[in-house]
């Protein structure tokens, strides 16, 4: 997102959101910087990437989906883990 209230970020953020964002950086990466293979790294909107659902759920609605859909195109995307469990 850009120049939005840290609470209203969460309303943005949409799988076909976060797709874009991933492919618009991928090519800018390979055009203008010219990385022929960039490696993105998305990062978890909640703390602990949401806790597999306890602290909110957009990595696995909206984040984790957008990546599954960049790789199918190709990009070499990773984001955070949705199942990194509670640690005490």
């Amino acid at each position: 997102t850009t120049h939005l209230p840290l609470k209203e970020v969460y309303k943005e953020i949409k799988k076909s959101k976060v797709l874009k964002k991933i492919m618009i950086l991928d090519c800018s990466l390979k055009s203008q910087l010219k990385i022929k293979k960039p490696h993105i790294t998305v990062l978890g909107l909640n703390p602990h990437a949401g806790e597999s659902g306890h602290l909110g759920t957009e990595e696995i609605k909206f984040i984790q989906p957008a990546i599954k859909e960049a790789k199918k195109k190709g990009i070499n995307v990773n984001g955070p883990s949705i199942n990194s469990g509670l640690i005490i």
